[in-house]
């Protein structure tokens, strides 16, 4: 790739820098970034150093900034891409973007009016019909678009979590699995960037977006160590940072449930969703996560995925059933959200996954996540997580029960009388193979009979949030008014298409492919904003 050009750059009167710290990371799809507030420089004349160039910059080396960067240089475009985390060293994977921590899933549907079917019933009247007809267009050919940057995948069917009676949508599509998951995939990726000698600033977090006075994005001003570093971008940027998910306050702020919690990218803190609204950007589908249940260990600062072995069922934190644990497993964090207006509580946030000395023996109660790049290695016999106290032991369900009545969260709601109960009337349903609170499939059921007893709290959420940016169907950001701000796009799971169902594996996949497309398709086709001024 020949050498981007450094010079600096007089800007007339007004230049806006809209502010906010963007660092960059990204099965979900896409890098971080960090921020602030918007700031207006009042000079008459700016004088910015700019140290890099290219026409297209992408902000997040995930997976949706890694195939917005493939296809705008594949479309003849330079490309820069700036990236918040370390590269790799070695066998230390210091890339922890979602795309590499997932099972690797991806839709493909059979048709292009079939996507537009089924994207119509999962976003429930949430994205324009111009948008998901935008989205329909490549979503048939995510699987020929790997395979062309070199992915080794098999066909694994139908992965709708509903019954094609209530959804018949689910059957619009079959979907492609990359056969060492995640880290597969991201090292296609990888690949294919370095082919394409495509450069990416690790450790070189976006933190503000730069304006003209017409509020038309110019460039980027970064950070690399304790020093500012301004990158030019004369056709587009691209925000490709991830999702909130360790956002904490922009999660109570947005999303309906308290304490949602995620095994995402540790680094997917919202940060290009905040550049964004400093340069007048409008959100959209703010309040929609994707998930399940899942253990979140403050202690590592992260969640896992896991923490239901066999045998066991799930209690809410007043000791009581509330959901078919043969849940479904991208959309059962709808059941774990309810808010009971007779207790003035969500009974089940925190919720505990119950199990016996069967399960414990088993293995590993949680796998997944951050530990597929060695982020933490699970004792094999459960013991060292059980003597840190992440999972309770008692002899007694009754014992168990004070243990989790401990807990600050639960806040003396746990009666040992009631999970006693709960814990008999379950073994009982298994016994038969009949589930008549909740319908639980006898092959799922199995008694939970060897003391001692465990629990392991658990949050809803898991795989990510949705909201973000509002984008058209071009893939730009746009304002409240529906006007794009000038010279931006977005991609992946930072201001999804998705309006409001997850409804089953291989969305977060496809959608980084179609996005990153749509998004790089339409930038390297912007007139560069220099020759406007001119």
């Amino acid at each position: 790739m020949s050498e981007l050009s450094r010079r600096n750059f007089i800007v007339g009167a007004g230049i806006a820098a809209a502010a906010t710290a963007a660092g960059m990371v990204g099965c979900s799809a896409g890098g971080t970034a960090q921020g602030g507030a918007a700031k207006e420089v009042r000079n008459a004349e700016e004088v910015i150093a700019w140290e890099h160039e290219a026409e297209i910059v992408v902000c997040g080396f995930g997976g949706s900034g890694a195939i917005t960067a493939i296809q705008a240089s594949d479309n003849g475009a330079s490309v820069l891409v700036l990236e918040k985390q370390p590269q790799d060293d070695g066998d230390k994977m210091n890339q922890t973007n979602s795309t590499r921590l997932c099972h690797a899933t991806m839709m493909n549907f059979n048709s292009e009016s079939e996507a537009v079917a089924y994207l119509t019933a999962t976003s429930r009247g949430a994205t324009p019909d111009d948008v998901i007809a935008s989205w329909a267009k490549f979503a048939p050919h995510t699987g020929e678009f790997m395979q062309g940057l070199g992915a080794d995948i098999f066909d694994a069917g139908e992965t709708t979590e509903y019954p094609l009676d209530l959804f018949p949508e689910g059957a619009n599509y079959n979907c492609f699995n990359f056969k060492g998951q995640g880290p597969e995939l991201w090292q296609v990726l990888q690949d294919a960037a370095d082919e394409r000698d495509i450069e990416v600033l690790y450790e070189t977090p976006a933190m503000e977006l730069v304006t003209n006075n017409e509020g038309v994005v110019i460039g980027v001003k970064a950070k690399r160590g304790d020093s500012d570093v301004y990158v030019k971008a004369t056709k587009a940027v691209v925000l490709a940072t991830g999702g909130f998910e360790y956002d904490f306050d922009m999660l109570n702020q947005y999303v309906y449930a308290p304490t949602p919690r995620f095994y995402a990218n540790p680094d997917n803190t919202g940060d290009g969703i905040r550049m964004a609204q400093a340069a007048g950007a409008d959100l959209w589908h703010m309040g929609l996560i994707g998930g399940r249940v899942i253990p979140f260990f403050p202690d590592l600062g992260f969640g896992l995925q896991g923490g239901t072995p066999d045998p066991y069922l799930l209690v809410d934190h007043y000791g009581k059933r509330f959901m078919n644990e043969n849940w479904k497993a991208h959309s059962a964090v709808l059941e774990s959200v309810k808010f009971s207006t007779d207790l003035c509580d969500f009974p089940a946030i925190p919720a505990f996954s119950i199990f016996d000395q069967t399960a414990v023996d088993a293995g590993p109660v949680v796998t997944g996540g951050m530990m597929k790049v060695n982020a933490y290695e699970w004792s094999k016999d459960n013991s060292k997580e059980i003597a840190a106290g992440w999972i309770l032991k008692g002899d007694t369900i009754e014992e168990l029960a004070a243990k989790m009545n401990d807990d600050p969260e639960i806040k003396g709601h746990m009666d040992p009388a009631v999970l006693a109960q709960t814990l008999s009337d379950f073994n009982g349903y298994a016994s038969v193979g009949e589930d008549p609170q909740f319908g639980r499939p006898a092959a799922d059921m199995q008694p939970l009979s060897t003391p001692p007893y465990y629990a392991l709290k658990m949050y809803p959420g898991g795989v990510n949030t949705f909201g973000g940016p509002r984008r058209n169907a071009k893939g730009q950001i746009v304002k409240p008014d529906g006007q794009p701000v000038g010279h931006l796009y977005g991609t992946g799971e930072m201001g999804s298409v998705q309006g409001f169902l997850y409804s089953g594996g291989g969305w977060n996949i496809c959608e980084i492919v179609v996005s990153g497309q749509i998004a790089a398709n339409n930038a390297v086709e912007e007139e560069p904003w220099e020759s406007k001024e001119n």
